[in-house]
């Protein structure tokens, strides 16, 4: 018999309407279990071709589940399958799981249940296997929608209604992501905005960089299969993981990465107006996931929603106090949490102009107002990542020398002088020896007085390593090039150790 992980745990409301209340972040869905199952745990049995262990967490009134595996590392030919019950919903990891990080979330299984398979060359072995150190359980019923909020007028299915060609395609380039921060799971949107497959949402909706970029299970089909305009029941279609964290601003609330599996070569990806919106007379609509509903179309066909006002400094959550202008844009658009990252297009061109980030909670009953960042900010911060030439002049190369005995642990993140991060590698490389790398830099903003840091994180077992020596050579703007580097004594890496090291060079 499996073996069945039970957890009676009664949810509180996640999705209460409040007067006057600002939908500024993403919106709460679950909350993350501790379990702590090993493979000393579940049940095993012999079959033909070895052995198959099993585990089944169930957990009373969930919607969907995510599975947090860690120390993940398995024989060639062994793999782990996590479906439900009726197994309608199938994701399968081997090796050293999503992207070889040996510590990830699973997608997610819409469902109360999560069945957990391994199918093993033999029993337990201390060197390889896995551990569940928690699950993700969330009340949202992703594919039978009960809508508690909504707008006739500006907030409506995708599907419902005939829609221009143009709208449509605009539609099939914007994802639903379900990530994790801290204890708990989390909706946003955001859109594919490259033939890489880049993927721009708002910065709090992956504030944590790499590490939030790791938790994401993004849906390009979850829409409504009926033609209601409110409720209705819906497909999620494949999801798709995120590969790269790229950069991110938390002053414009962006956040640019890169996703798993080529989405844009099914979807293709939306043009962007570098431009963005400089008067009052445009109209807009927005295409999103508000509340982690079903994908809608906010404000189209409507002339109302012209945009009210182009406003200094953005407004919710970013940090600018610079008084820079034409950076938001404020308009008359119904939306929730949930609708964060969301592209805002102009009506006639249909390009993206904005990036939607806040508005009045949905309920409120004295405004649809929301604001969009400005893409005449967004975008020259992100073209150079997006196959555009790198901003003129500056250049930036980071030389890093590494011994390690296995290099696919390792995860090196360089921070400059303002605070931008860029991965210099990200548990790639498997069993291969020693990195002694130069990475050229783009997107750099040119800054380079003040304090460099280079974090190191080994995050698995056994293999050992120092960070021996590292540089930067800043050219900004194509003047004279200024150089700082560490080569003091080599610094101890801790094996299987999030907290990593950090090293600090000045730079004048």
């Amino acid at each position: 018999m499996m073996k069945k992980f039970f957890v009676a745990f009664i949810f509180c409301c996640f999705f209460t309407s409040i007067a006057l209340a600002i939908d500024s972040g993403p919106v709460k869905v679950g909350v993350n279990i501790p379990v702590g199952i090993t493979l000393d745990d579940g049940q095993w049995q012999p079959t033909v071709e070895g052995y198959v262990w099993t585990a089944v967490i169930f957990h009373e009134q969930a919607n969907f589940i995510r599975i947090h595996f860690d120390n993940f590392n398995l024989a060639v030919g062994e793999y782990i399958e996590v479906t439900d019950p009726r197994n309608q919903k199938e994701i399968i990891y081997a090796n050293k799981g999503l992207k070889e990080l040996k510590n990830f979330w699973s997608g997610s299984i819409f469902s109360d249940t999560a069945i957990i398979t391994y199918h093993a060359n033999r029993q337990y072995d201390a060197k390889e296997g896995f551990t569940i150190i928690e699950y993700g359980a969330g009340t949202v019923d992703f594919l039978n929608v009960n809508e508690s909020c909504t707008s006739t007028v500006t907030y409506e299915n995708l599907r419902c209604k005939t829609r221009p060609s143009a709208v449509m395609a605009n539609a099939e380039k914007i994802g639903h992501i379900v990530f994790v921060e801290g204890q708990y799971q989390y909706v946003c949107s955001g859109s594919l905005v490259s033939d890489g497959s880049h993927f721009l949402t708002n910065e709090h909706c992956m504030s944590g960089g790499q590490t939030t970029c790791n938790t994401y299970d993004v849906y390009f089909e979850y829409e409504t299969t009926g033609t209601s305009c409110t409720s209705n029941s819906a497909t999620k279609g494949s999801s798709f993981s995120c590969d790269q964290f790229v950069t991110k601003n938390a002053c414009y609330d962006y956040a640019l990465a890169t996703l798993s599996g080529n989405p844009a070569g099914t979807y293709g990806y939306l043009e962007i107006d570098p431009n963005g919106v400089t008067t009052t007379s445009t109209n807009v609509y927005i295409i999103g996931h508000p509340a982690g509903y079903p994908k809608k179309l906010m404000g189209f066909g409507n002339s109302s929603n012209d945009v009210n006002a182009v406003n200094v400094d953005p407004i919710f959550p970013g940090s600018c106090s610079n008084n820079e202008s034409d950076s938001e844009i404020e308009y008359e658009i119904m939306s929730q949490g949930g609708s964060s990252g969301s592209p805002v297009f102009n009506e006639s061109t249909n390009k993206v102009v904005a990036l939607h980030h806040a508005g009045w909670d949905c309920g409120n009953q004295f405004s649809e107002q929301g604001w969009g960042i400005n893409m005449k900010k967004v975008y020259p911060e992100i073209e150079s990542y997006l196959g555009g030439a790198p901003p003129s002049g500056d250049q930036l190369s980071v030389t890093v020398n590494i011994t390690h005995t296995y290099i696919g642990d390792l995860r090196v993140v360089l921070t400059t002088p303002t605070s931008q991060t860029v991965v210099l590698h990200d548990n790639t490389g498997s069993s291969t020896d020693n990195i002694h790398t130069t990475y050229t830099i783009t997107g750099w903003d040119g800054t380079y007085a003040g304090s460099w840091s280079l974090s190191v994180v080994d995050s698995a077992r056994y293999d050992t390593g120092t960070l021996d020596s590292w540089s930067v050579a800043a050219t900004p703007d194509g003047g004279s090039t200024h150089n700082a580097s560490y080569t003091g004594s080599p610094i101890a890496i801790p094996d299987n150790n999030t907290g990593g090291i950090t090293s600090t060079i000045n730079m004048y």
